[in-house]
């Protein structure tokens, strides 16, 4: 969900111990580690060499996971190194949880959370939307009420460029949203992007 990587190795070592007989059943969902971690795409459970191995013994699906893994690397390197960036964090008003020491992680997922405050969700979602952007929010009941975020989705025929935009766009956010909560009531406390949906419901 958060496009992060479940301590496996540890879940399994805490089960020898609370179930010594070794009848402790593991059932673990591939659903977005399946031909995106190595190796070969195989998902979690090979990459850790547990159980029986799978093989897809397909080179196109180890090239696409390369390659989504460049893209997001790239992303946290220049989304991390914008100034705007550090103080919009500072200020609570974006966060990566994910990209924390992210050229020191083995792996790194397609899914990419992001977070801002509860009442700016759909406002960033309008704002990449109307940029082109395609993002999904995350909401209850899918996640719990007041953890929602939105899913940046990472895929193999994204091009570099892309992931440039994607960074200006949030940029974009970042300093608007930092103008308007340091700006106090002279500044319009609604984002553009935000406004222009409202006045398009408006007509409709």
């Amino acid at each position: 969900m958060d496009g992060d990587i479940c301590p496996i190795k540890e879940l399994l070592e805490i089960s020898k111990e609370v179930c010594p007989q070794g009848n402790g059943v593991f059932c673990v969902d591939e659903a977005h580690g399946t031909g995106m971690l190595p190796p070969k795409g195989a998902g979690l459970v090979s990459a850790f060499d547990f159980g029986r191995r799978l093989d897809f013994g397909s080179t196109r699906v180890e090239r696409q996971w390369l390659r989504q893994a460049h893209l997001v690397k790239l992303f946290f390197k220049n989304m991390t190194f914008q100034s705007v960036w550090h103080k919009a964090t500072e200020m609570g008003i974006l966060s990566i949880p994910v990209s924390e020491d992210w050229d020191s992680r083995e792996w790194l997922a397609h899914c990419v959370p992001l977070w801002t405050r509860q009442r700016y969700n759909y406002w960033l979602v309008f704002h990449l939307q109307l940029s082109g952007i395609s993002a999904f929010p995350i909401d209850y009941p899918t996640v719990p009420k007041g953890q929602s975020r939105i899913r940046l989705m990472f895929h193999a025929a994204n091009t570099e460029a892309e992931v440039e935009t994607l960074v200006s766009v949030l940029c974009d956010f970042a300093q608007e949203m930092v103008d308007i909560e340091e700006g106090g009531e002279a500044v319009l406390k609604i984002p553009i992007a935000a406004q222009q949906v409202y006045a398009l419901m408006a007509d409709v």
